[in-house]
């Protein structure tokens, strides 16, 4: 037990630490049919930014429509970074107006591969009709690159540093030596002389190009970072995740995001509800006796705690009757107690991971379980949410429906019910989120919590908790 505990502490501990910067509210627009960054990028999204704190909203363009991407024009209006990857679209006016409106108004925007062109045309191509518009220059002027072309695939790209950018912020910790990609080539040089190359690509017989660059865009200067690559094989290489991870980092953090961001702070904290071991619970000494949902206190637990500075609105609590575990923390913290409670479950025979009663940043109320070769789960959607056909609405957001999923919806309890693959689900939750984000309600679970956020524990000996959780530990809201 002291040892589980000491773990615990310790996880925490360096969550605080690494959690400290703020998230921010990051918008994905996606339209292209080469790359498969419909499903590299939402992947990405899950294992590398949202544990940093970042609220992400993925916009793909209409299965219908290819120029037009349902839910940009809102999702900009609180975004703080724009991320880019499209190709040779013409969006309609109003969503083209809504990514001028983010850069003009200083805020940051990053692209890959294909956002060299992703407003532009061909001179061959037939110009758009009057509700749709270009942004012919938009490499040059926003990116600061010169797209033409790309070298035919074949020899590995070699990539290497660019000559004054090892002190980059954006290239620390990226490991540049022996890397390569099989993406082919683009031919962007030369560079706008404001443009600052960061990496050179290479192959046999051609001159070498810029392949990633920083840029400023427009009166306030808004922070662009650019790379060419960005195949399937290159998603697949931590490098590259990393690079991606400082780009978006970089931007952020040299306009100030935290400043004055609206969305979610890393600091700011969620609701997870993790059943736990009985013996584990057993073992612990509630701090009031007639509380059935009071902190867990012990002699290992005010040894390991002793000292440790919690901040605001964080707490953990035990409820030895229905053996729960709720945790009210940054998501930096909550993820990092997710691998201890495992071990926890593993250690007493239990057959599978910790399941989540509830999940306030995805809005599970039921665990995910596996149904064959596709997951299952329940969520829980706003009271104003309406729709005829949950799974039409969905499909019209780019999620897929092969055979065998399904999405329903009660209005009566306002929860949806959504089997599919592990990667839609994941899509069909950024559309939970989004729905969420836009509705301006407070979920259900949460609603209590932020009205008392300053009641809080800052310590786990307090024991205070909001009486929704109580309500659920003690059977009287079902996590069903």
């Amino acid at each position: 037990m002291h040892l589980i505990l000491r773990f615990i502490a310790a996880a925490l501990l360096f969550a605080a630490f690494i959690g400290s910067a703020l998230g921010a509210n990051l918008v994905f627009m996606i339209g292209e049919d080469e790359y498969q960054t419909w499903e590299t990028l939402p992947e990405f999204v899950k294992t590398e930014l949202e544990p940093l704190g970042h609220h992400v909203t993925v916009i793909h363009a209409d299965e219908a429509d290819k120029n037009h991407f349902p839910g940009l024009i809102e999702a900009l209006r609180e975004a703080d970074l724009l991320f880019i990857s499209v190709r040779r679209r013409t969006p309609l006016k109003a969503e083209l107006d809504a990514v001028r409106a983010h850069l003009d108004a200083g805020k940051p925007l990053v692209g890959i591969r294909t956002a060299s062109h992703a407003f532009a045309l061909r001179p061959k191509d037939p110009p758009p009709d009057a509700d749709h518009a270009v942004w012919q220059d938009f490499d040059p002027a926003v990116l600061g690159g010169h797209y033409e072309n790309h070298y035919k695939s074949g020899p590995p790209t070699t990539i290497t540093m660019a000559e004054g950018a090892a002190a980059h912020p954006i290239l620390k910790g990226v490991a540049i030596d022996g890397w390569t990609s099989v993406c082919s080539l683009y031919r962007v040089s030369p560079l706008e002389p404001t443009a600052k190359p960061l990496l050179m690509g290479s192959i046999p017989g051609e001159a070498a190009e810029p392949i990633a660059w920083t840029h400023r865009y427009g009166k306030k200067q808004a922070l662009v970072f650019y790379t060419s690559l960005g195949g399937v094989e290159d998603f697949a290489n931590p490098v590259y995740r990393k690079l991606l991870v400082n780009g978006i980092t970089w931007a952020l953090a040299e306009a100030k995001v935290g400043d004055a961001s609206k969305g979610r702070s890393a600091s700011q904290s969620i609701t997870k509800v993790f059943p736990i071991p009985a013996d584990l619970t057993q073992s612990l000494r509630p701090a009031h006796e007639d509380d059935p949902f009071a902190s867990a206190k012990s002699e290992d637990a005010a040894e390991v705690l002793e000292g440790v500075r919690w901040p605001d609105g964080v707490g953990i609590v035990i409820d030895r009757k229905t053996n729960l575990l709720a945790v009210r923390a940054p998501p930096h913290f909550i993820a990092r107690l997710e691998a201890p409670v495992a071990v926890w479950n593993e250690d007493s025979a239990k057959d599978s991971g910790p399941t989540i009663c509830y999940d306030e940043a995805t809005f599970a109320v039921s665990p995910r379980k596996s149904v064959g070769n596709m997951q299952e789960c329940v969520y829980v959607l706003p009271k104003s949410f309406v729709t005829e056909s949950l799974e039409d609405e969905l499909k019209s957001r780019g999620v897929l429906f092969p055979e065998g999923s399904a999405a329903t919806y009660d209005a009566a309890t306002h929860t949806a019910t959504v089997r599919n693959t592990a990667l839609n689900m994941e899509l069909i939750v950024l559309f939970l989120t989004s729905v969420w984000q836009h509705s301006k309600e407070i979920p259900p679970f949460q609603d209590k919590v932020l009205q008392d956020r300053a009641k809080l524990p800052r310590q786990i000996e307090l024991g205070l908790v909001d009486q929704t959780l109580r309500d659920l530990a003690a059977g009287r809201v079902s996590a069903k």
